[in-house]
């Protein structure tokens, strides 16, 4: 990290923990807009609530593939490329946090 960026974030830092501001999006500036925020947040609930259901099938002797992903894009009224793509980003997280 360069010296310039190190020292910016121990100044940040420290009046962080001296009570200088009232939240991160003060010291830092904010990220994403409240809008777009909320977007990504719905989107991940519904990555987290397809995967689940994708895993519940299987468990319950489904085979994973495109009819349980049709089938759960019918239920859902979404594309059945969205429900594979939702599951197998969530599936590669899960899976990264388990090495």
């Amino acid at each position: 990290m360069p010296e310039w960026a190190a020292k910016a974030l121990a100044d940040v830092l420290y009046k962080a923990a001296t009570g200088k501001f009232a939240s991160w999006d003060e010291a830092f500036g904010r990220i994403f807009g409240r809008k777009k925020r909320a977007t990504m947040l719905a989107k991940a609930r519904d990555m987290i609530s397809i995967y689940d259901r994708v895993v519940d099938e299987k468990r319950k002797g489904n085979p994973i593939g495109n009819p349980l992903f049709e089938q759960i894009a019918e239920e859902l009224r979404i594309s059945h490329n969205t429900v594979a793509r939702y599951y197998a980003r969530v599936r590669d997280y899960v899976k990264a946090r388990r090495k």
